[in-house]
């Protein structure tokens, strides 16, 4: 026996074990990257499953965050004749999370002849909030140096590196719900398993009468603009990154020749009162220089319809849905 040998094997150990280490994280967040890229985009995932369920492709798409995936209720819209509408909202889906959304479409079949693109002011913004979802969810190593002004302004940073340098245990809990899904399939378990609520089940004002709002609602639609003063919109200096991401966007639709509409969508009078007149005139240059058609929602449901200063409740969703098919899409002959 060597005793300086034996010395050493303690180091070697340690070295080995700080290698696999190394090769674990770096493989699985090559595999996240460059294999698996849905892994951790759950919700797009999920896209992709109801759309393969459909018994025809979509005629519409919206693209936008989870403020017109409640708000566009395609049960609703297929009832007053519009079957071919498609949901594609997701949670913070801003136009760079859209054009993640947009491809993978097409990529799974559907060629839609027109496309709806939620915009709002928050999303062009140095401190656009959806910039750490993005961080977790879509970006490889490439992508960093477009988006990492917005993930550092916005807090994201130590979490976005986590997911980065060590992907096993940013994901780990998404990890383990892949096994269990695997595992326990009938129990319905897995990241792909995210049901929505059936919000046509839930019609609490068939005549679109505003519901009263109860003191403890003003409050909340309050707190929520105050929340976005001091933290969305914080910092409004315009960033460029969602301009350019729009641009691809509306480049895709004229090659497939679909035609665009870009949203913006129903907010409460707290939040809506968060735009100042500076950051409304570039939000208008944006739109203005896209040359699509903008129906620009925000005023379009009193206060009594939100939970909080930007999601409409399930029943506001419905009227909604109503409103914009009987003033907007079933007039452009969206039905035909």
């Amino acid at each position: 026996m060597n005793p300086a040998r034996d010395k050493d094997r303690p180091r070697r150990v340690l070295l080995m074990a700080l290698g696999m280490f190394v090769a674990a994280q770096l493989g699985f967040g090559l595999w996240l990257d460059h294999v698996a890229p849905l892994f951790r985009f759950t919700s797009l995932r999920a896209l992709v499953t109801r759309l393969t369920d459909r018994e025809s492709p979509p005629e519409i798409v919206v693209l936008g965050s989870s403020r017109l995936e409640g708000a566009m209720v395609e049960s609703e819209a297929a009832r007053l004749a519009l079957p071919g509408l498609f949901n594609a909202g997701v949670p913070a889906g801003d136009p760079t999370a859209q054009e993640a959304v947009l491809k993978r479409l097409i990529a799974s079949g559907a060629r839609p002849r027109r496309v709806l693109v939620e915009l709002s002011p928050e999303f062009f913004v140095r401190t656009n909030f959806c910039a750490g979802w993005n961080g977790l969810r879509l970006h490889r190593w490439a992508d960093l140096p477009d988006h990492i002004v917005q993930i550092a302004v916005t807090n994201q940073l130590g979490r976005v590196a986590a997911a980065r340098l060590l992907p096993i245990y940013q994901y780990r809990d998404l990890i383990w719900k892949e096994i269990a899904g695997i595992a326990f399939p009938a129990a319905g378990a897995g990241p792909t398993a995210e049901p929505k609520a059936e919000t046509s089940r839930r019609v609490v004002n068939p005549h679109d009468i505003v519901p009263p709002q109860t003191p403890a609602q003003v409050a909340t639609l309050a707190e929520g603009g105050r929340l976005v003063a001091r933290s969305w919109l914080r910092d409004t200096r315009i960033d460029p990154v969602n301009i350019r991401a729009l641009d691809r966007i509306l480049a895709v639709c004229r090659d497939m020749g679909a035609e665009v509409w870009l949203i913006t969508p129903p907010l409460s009078a707290p939040h809506r009162g968060t735009f100042n007149p500076e950051l409304e005139a570039s939000y208008q240059e944006i739109i203005s220089a896209t040359g699509c058609r903008h129906i620009d929602c925000r005023d379009w449901m009193a206060d009594g319809w939100f939970h909080d200063s930007h999601h409409l409740r399930p029943e506001g969703g419905l009227a909604f849905t109503r409103r914009f098919a009987r003033e907007v899409l079933l007039p452009a002959g969206a039905g035909e």
